[in-house]
């Protein structure tokens, strides 16, 4: 299975860390772990395979 992955901000430093918005992604994420609402798998091809299975039986297109 091929993979691109687009980033759409570029950091070269830990500047991020200190906007507002990272904090809040992070505080976000941190509670989502928390609560267990975070997948995860065995391996990238596992999770692609899942990723295409739910979006197989939503309808959406990935690409």
């Amino acid at each position: 299975m091929d993979a691109i992955i687009v980033f759409t901000g570029r950091h070269d430093d830990e500047s991020r860390y200190h906007r507002q918005d990272w904090q809040l992604a992070e505080k976000e994420a941190s509670e989502d772990y928390r609560t267990g609402k975070i997948k995860s798998a065995d391996s990238i091809d596992r999770m692609f395979e899942e990723i295409e299975k739910n979006a197989d039986e939503t309808g959406d297109n990935l690409c």
